[in-house]
């Protein structure tokens, strides 16, 4: 599982390739209780919680390294990408539910009970019933395609002194189905989970880091392993529990790219050792579950929080717009999470292409965009500078109250101003911390360029045609731009 194997399936039948598919799952699982098998497999999960145990393990099997995959036409449907040549699809399986019509038992609409005829016999009807089912899919990762660069597809990186730690920890605090508190432990120990006091606590004064690891730990330990749990599933043994704990820990820490290099399964292969395929499966099916469950929650706790703080930052966040504080203006921006929306303003005499950022906070609204200020005379022979920058513009009531320029340079030739695209998006990226901000790429604009370049040269060919009084008119009508 260590490199990319896809599946190659003989079966022609689609019978014939669940099973291929089956079999090749079960001999996968089994596979995986070797220590650096299982951890890809973890590492896959952190990336793919929201997909079935079977499909995670589909694809660890396949591409362990895959971060983000879609079927081929998805790609170029909904990603403007295309999937390389002679690339070899990764084998999951897809719900394909059909419908037939059978015969079944009428129930009582009130009682929810089956209704008897006068022997006593329960009445049928026929209904419409869909049958679960399922089919052999091919999708693709994005490492195998190629095109439009996609947004920011991860989360933020949160490693040694977290950046959000505070709003992070708050959080996890959410997340915790018990409270969580800070105390001295005696011994080597982290932290530990109190199941007959329903508490977690924590060692006080390590770094933020292994505070967030130690407290995912424990709430997994709290998830998964209460005494009161004990009347209504399989008590397990201690190796089991801290197997499950430390296997949701790892995923979670994986998925919000928390270092887990310290993170070591070299047990597990024992531990498995001996177990039937069925248990193996159950403990996967319990690792998986609770670690999208946990994943899930912080996200949406996180996301509150930050909304709350980003509320609270408007009011300085606008006056400072207004103020023209440069410095403080870049800092907001940190903050805040742009909706980006492509927009061409080619019929503009100054602005020939424009791509824009949006961030709303209720009556408020801010605008950043990018331009070419140029115009097609311009790019076949410029005389001036072309001059390109990024700029913010405030919105009050739907009316401009202040104009910005954050970013800017200028190029008299075509080939510098492309690549001082490229460095005004570095440069852009760097004092906003906004990697998730993109506009069109330099091969659209170089379309663009093109498309611009052909006008020009309709618009010579018509002048040649065009008498000495209309020549005038034009040129009277370009200088009012």
């Amino acid at each position: 599982m260590s490199k990319t194997e896809p599946i190659i399936l003989q079966a022609e039948t689609l019978e014939g390739k669940i099973n291929e598919i089956t079999d090749r799952l079960e001999q996968g699982i089994m596979e995986l209780f070797n220590s650096d098998r299982y951890k890809e497999y973890l590492r896959v999960m952190s990336k793919f919680h929201n997909y079935s145990l079977n499909n995670t393990v589909l694809i660890a099997m396949q591409n362990p390294h895959a971060t983000f995959v879609a079927g081929y036409k998805a790609w170029q449907k909904e990603y403007d990408r295309h999937v390389k040549q002679y690339e070899k699809g990764i084998r999951i399986l897809a719900p394909s539910p059909y419908k037939v019509r059978q015969r079944v038992e009428k129930k009582d609409a009130r009682t929810g009970k089956a209704v008897l005829d006068t022997d006593g016999n329960p009445v049928t009807e026929e209904k419409e019933v869909t049958i679960p089912a399922f089919k052999v899919v091919s999708v693709f990762d994005v490492s195998q395609t190629e095109g439009r660069e996609l947004p920011d597809i991860g989360v933020n990186e949160l490693n040694g002194d977290v950046e959000q730690y505070r709003d992070f920890y708050a959080a996890l605090e959410k997340t915790s189905p018990v409270p969580m508190e800070f105390e001295m432990i005696e011994g080597s120990a982290h932290g530990y989970y109190h199941s007959g006091e329903k508490r977690i606590a924590i060692q006080k004064d390590m770094s933020e880091l292994q505070t967030l690891k130690t407290a995912i730990h424990e709430i997994a330990h709290a998830k998964l392993h209460d005494i009161d749990l004990k009347a209504t599933q399989k008590q397990l043994d201690r190796r089991t529990r801290e197997v499950q704990a430390e296997s949701v820990a790892y995923t979670v820490c994986q998925h919000y790219n928390l270092d887990t290099s310290d993170y070591s399964f070299g047990y597990v292969a024992g531990w498995s050792s001996g177990r039937e395929l069925a248990e193996l499966k159950g403990s996967l099916e319990t690792i998986h579950k609770a670690a999208a469950e946990i994943i899930s929650s912080i996200d949406e706790h996180f996301e509150e929080i930050q909304k709350v703080e980003m509320s609270k930052n408007d009011v300085n966040f606008f006056e400072n717009l207004l103020e023209n504080n440069r410095e403080e203006i870049l800092d907001a921006l940190c903050g805040v999470s742009l909706d980006v929306k492509p927009a061409n303003f080619a019929t503009n005499g100054n602005a020939v292409e424009s791509q824009e950022a949006i961030y709303e906070s209720g009556e408020n609204k801010v605008s950043v965009r990018f331009y070419n200020r140029w115009n097609p005379m311009q790019i076949i022979n410029p005389k001036s500078a072309i001059k390109q920058e990024i700029d913010i513009v405030s919105y009050k009531n739907g009316n401009p109250t202040a104009i910005r320029t954050l970013v800017e340079k200028k190029s008299m030739s075509l080939k510098n101003a492309e690549r001082n695209y490229n460095e005004m998006l570095d440069q852009w990226k760097r004092l906003t911390k906004q990697p998730q901000i993109f506009f069109e790429s330099a091969e659209e604009q170089k379309h663009n360029r093109s498309v611009l370049n052909k006008l020009h040269k309709n618009q010579g060919k018509v002048s040649q045609a065009t008498s000495p009084s209309d020549k005038q008119h034009i040129k009277e009508k370009g200088a009012t731009r």
